[in-house]
């Protein structure tokens, strides 16, 4: 039996079921009459509308208040349909909703890592200013999280023209739970939006859709994007495409933080979103000796504890046996006398940490992503700048590379972020921020929400912080705010 039924401003007649939620479904038929009035929507909102951008954050606003009936139908029916608790999408989910703007790119290209809000951006790369006036963005959605799915709307409020957003079937219901509120709230907008369903690879409507794109925004899998970008070569006119594919996050700590309150905000980075997150940490490197190592590896092991029974974990059958295959190779190599140490529950799959104490040369491969759950492989080094150089050197790792949390001294800061920008890293962030991003960060490289009408050629990088010891406090108080700390 269908419990609701979720509907565009335009109408269509075919619906996809997800769980007891039917939602549209786009098809060839109806992609041109779809387009068409989303194009005559767009036009006569934007033609009197000019701030689009205040009243899409006026509308994040109220999502911050426990009362608001959209708000607590998320929270009422996405815990079930996603997997993940309450407290998770609450805190994570509805961070960016927090953002009182929407930064701009400095006005000029800065070759160094430069002052910047309250922290410091770099670009890299020779500046090559274009402007666009797209007449329609196709977006595919991920589904690994929920929240930034909606703020991707901002794209094309942005650039004043219509969107099309295809949502994953994994997580399709929050981007029309959002459309709802935004419906009730500024109608004219919604309607240049249409929110849809279809089966990734139906050749047929794709290519209806992606010739009448001037821009395709893509999250999700490596093959996702790649698949896409063979799709529109050759389409005249091409499209551009912007993208957001796979990544991993990666920590770096200096041997003067291991201490409790470190394990505590790198146990943040770790499970937040359950680890599904591409900027969840999946790799460690630590300075010190596999001793003091291991005790950290402990200590963190204890906070990923408490943070998977106040946050919850996303129970896949999957990851389960995949944290087991995980675990099993660890101990083998523990069996084999290999310095490795294993920690996780005593009971159930619900996360596992790793001390892998082999030399970084003795690694065959540096597996870039472990299960998509809370899970870690830490590495002690004596130097973390040899860590960095060594990552940099594995070229088939690079391309997954995005955020990096980071703990060390604050006269280190601006040398060792530059080190890991030129590995290949994009944002250097104070440990325990990577699941709060600030709204003045570039993301992949970019100021997203500008790319569909300008583009400068630059890959745009940050470090989140002026002072990492002010921002390690700061991060601590959310220890507070959830109520759990370490003694």
């Amino acid at each position: 039996m269908i419990h609701v039924r979720i509907e565009n401003p335009i109408k269509v007649d075919t619906y996809e079921t997800v769980g007891d939620i039917e939602i549209p479904r786009l098809t060839a038929r109806d992609i041109d009459a779809v387009i068409q009035q989303l194009t005559e929507n767009a036009r006569e909102a934007f033609s009197t509308e000019d701030d689009a951008i205040s009243k899409f954050i006026m509308l994040n606003k109220k999502w911050l208040d426990p009362d608001y009936p959209y708000r607590q139908q998320a929270l009422e029916l996405l815990p079930e349909l996603t997997g993940f608790s309450r407290t998770m999408i609450e805190t994570f989910g509805f961070h960016s909703f927090t953002w009182n703007s929407f930064t701009p790119p400095p006005e000029k290209a800065f070759s160094s890592l430069e002052p910047w809000q309250d922290g410091y951006v770099k670009s890299i790369g020779i500046e090559q200013q274009q402007t666009f006036s797209p007449r329609l963005i196709t977006r595919i959605l991920f589904g690994n999280v929920v929240g930034f799915d909606a703020l991707t709307m901002v794209q094309g409020f942005a650039a004043k023209c219509p969107q099309i957003i295809k949502v994953a079937s994994g997580q399709p219901l929050f981007t029309f739970l959002y459309g709802n509120a935004m419906e009730e709230e500024f109608p004219e907008l919604r309607g240049t939006v249409f929110l849809c369903y279809w089966k990734g690879g139906d050749q047929e409507l794709e290519d209806l859709i992606f010739k009448q794109s001037s821009l395709i925004d893509v999250w999700g899998a490596d093959e996702t994007v790649a698949d896409v970008r063979k799709r529109i070569s050759g389409l005249d006119p091409e499209p551009r495409i912007t993208e957001s594919p796979h990544r991993v996050g990666m920590s770096f700590i200096a041997k003067d933080y291991l201490t409790p309150k470190i394990a505590d905000l790198a146990a943040v980075d770790i499970a937040c979103w359950s680890g599904m997150a591409c900027f969840s940490v999946k790799h460690i490197f630590i300075e010190g000796t596999i001793k003091d190592v291991k005790k950290f590896g402990r200590d963190m092991a204890r906070a990923v504890d408490r943070c998977t029974k106040y946050f919850g974990t996303y129970a896949d059958k999957n990851v389960g046996i995949e944290m087991l295959r995980l675990k099993d190779g660890y101990e083998r190599l523990e069996y084999d006398g290999k310095q490795v140490a294993t920690f996780s529950p005593s009971k159930g799959k619900k996360w596992i940490i790793v001390v892998d104490g082999r030399e970084l040369d003795e690694l065959e491969y540096l597996q870039p992503t472990t299960p998509l759950a809370p899970s870690c492989i830490i590495h002690p080094v004596a130097n973390l700048d040899v860590a960095v150089e060594w990552l940099g050197q594995q070229k088939e790792l690079t391309h997954y590379f995005e955020e990096a949390s980071v703990a060390v001294p604050n006269d280190s800061l601006i040398p060792f972020s530059e080190k890991l920008i030129d590995a290949g890293f994009m944002n250097i962030k104070c440990i325990g921020s990577n699941a709060f991003p600030k709204e003045w960060e570039p993301h992949g490289g970019a100021f997203y929400q500008f790319t569909a009408m300008r583009s400068d050629k630059l890959r745009w990088t940050c470090i989140d912080t002026r002072d990492i010891d002010a921002e390690i406090e700061r991060n601590c108080q959310r220890f507070k705010d959830w109520n759990f700390t370490s003694d």
